[in-house]
């Protein structure tokens, strides 16, 4: 018989539901897999390591991400380590895209998906190489963080300067730990003036990091989609911009309306591209009707699209088709991986 083994986090959780704390039905997707003729095993993240991680070979696994940045570190070591003796679903690039604006952009590079422009940075030396190629209003991005907190537009390459030190560390940060230093090098390493100033450069330099992404803006948005697939499933929320903001993420103007023809079949193709069972797709449409994908991601997303949507969109005979259906959450997980790791023998 098949096997799925499914790993769970340190509460035993496959996370998430529509909050974050919250755990899918191991119960339901263990029906599911069952149903479709796999042998189910769960076990945690502690458990594989008890057991002997080289032990763990020639499965399929399915496993939960996590919010925590300090366990997701954990979990990236092990799927790390897991992926090349088993097959890992969704696979480990994905795993790096969570929660990371700057693997995204490098992952769609990677997948062949063309979308907006984009920089990706660590400091302001970085900045001065492509300053001369940037177009004001843009969009500048931390790299981790959801929702739309820690996004913000630029309109000037003053304000983004000083958005890139608000981002990083201040000055008076900086000041303080030179003055704590200095003092501790020339006893220790009895430096003359001319590697002293060298050394403040390079700490300077080494506490002025953090890396963002500057993003294309793209004017006069009134709103976006979110769509969530799930295998041959798609659910549509309608997201609105907040008045007096360019942010349709976090706003809470969220509508369950039809998307354009358009919308459906970007994230169609978005979706093969990106070689994943399941994601969450952020899609805006230009001034010229043309889609362009904002974010995504694979993992650990919210799912209140899916959970809140009394229909589903599916493409049948080249066509789409609204299916009037309530989803559960835990089964159309489950229902996607089997689907994708059918497709995949």
């Amino acid at each position: 018989m098949k096997k799925i083994l499914i790993l769970t986090d340190y509460r035993n959780s496959f996370r998430r539901e529509e909050k974050s704390y919250y755990s899918l039905s191991l119960n339901k997707m263990r029906e599911v897999f069952i149903k479709n003729s796999y042998e189910v095993e769960v076990l945690s993240y502690i458990d594989i390591i008890n057991l002997g991680l080289e032990n763990i070979e020639n499965q399929n696994i399915v496993y939960t991400s996590s919010a925590d940045d300090n366990y997701k570190k954990y979990i990236d070591d092990i799927v790390f380590y897991l992926k090349d003796k088993n097959k890992i679903f969704p696979k480990y690039e994905l795993l790096k895209c969570q929660e990371n604006k700057g693997f995204q952009e490098l992952y769609k590079l990677k997948q062949g998906i063309k979308s907006l422009k984009y920089y990706y940075l660590c400091n302001l030396k970085d900045l001065n190489k492509v300053e001369n190629k940037l177009t004001y209003p843009i969009i500048m991005k931390k790299i981790n963080g959801a929702g739309s907190s820690q996004v913000f537009k630029i309109n000037s390459k003053n304000e983004l300067i000083d958005k890139i030190k608000k981002n990083i560390k201040t000055q008076e940060y900086i000041k303080k730990y030179l003055k704590k230093k200095i003092s501790e090098i020339i006893i220790k390493l009895k430096l003359d003036r001319k590697n002293l100033k060298k050394y403040q450069n390079y700490v300077l330099e080494e506490i002025n990091m953090e890396p963002f992404v500057l993003q294309e803006f793209v004017p006069d948005l009134e709103s976006d989609w979110k769509i969530l697939v799930f295998g041959k499933k798609y659910y549509a929320l309608n997201r609105r911009v907040r008045e007096g903001d360019f942010r349709a993420s976090g706003s809470g103007k969220l509508f369950f309306i039809e998307p354009p023809e358009s919308v459906l079949n970007y994230a169609e193709k978005i979706y093969k591209k990106l070689d994943t069972p399941i994601a969450s797709l952020d899609i805006c449409i230009n001034k010229n009707n043309e889609c362009n994908l904002i974010e995504f991601q694979s993992l650990h997303f919210g799912p209140y699209t899916i959970m809140k949507s009394n229909y589903y969109y599916e493409k049948i005979n080249s066509n789409w088709k609204q299916i009037f259906k309530k989803s559960n959450l835990s089964e159309e997980y489950a229902n996607a991986m089997v689907e994708y790791i059918n497709d995949k023998k």
